[in-house]
């Protein structure tokens, strides 16, 4: 897993709520875009997938796309 993910993991580890609302929003399609605590996330509905970047751009720290499927197993994990 990258970096980019961890971070991200550990951002929405002890919210539910954060986490429900993520699932969600692949199936309401409502935001285009989050921002969390560390990371920023771009939803793009008609490729199904989420871009995920840190809110550093790094090499150390690159971007993640995750197709829909991916990125909600990745979120209840």
């Amino acid at each position: 897993m990258t970096k980019t993910l961890l971070i991200f993991k550990e951002g929405i580890s002890k919210s539910r709520r954060v986490r429900e609302r993520l699932i969600q929003n692949v199936d309401t399609q409502t935001d285009k875009e989050i921002t969390l605590n560390l990371s920023d996330l771009d939803f793009d509905f008609s490729r199904k997938e989420v871009k995920i970047s840190h809110y550093i751009k790094s090499e150390d720290y690159p971007d993640v796309v995750l197709k829909f499927n991916d990125f909600v197993s990745l979120v209840q994990s």
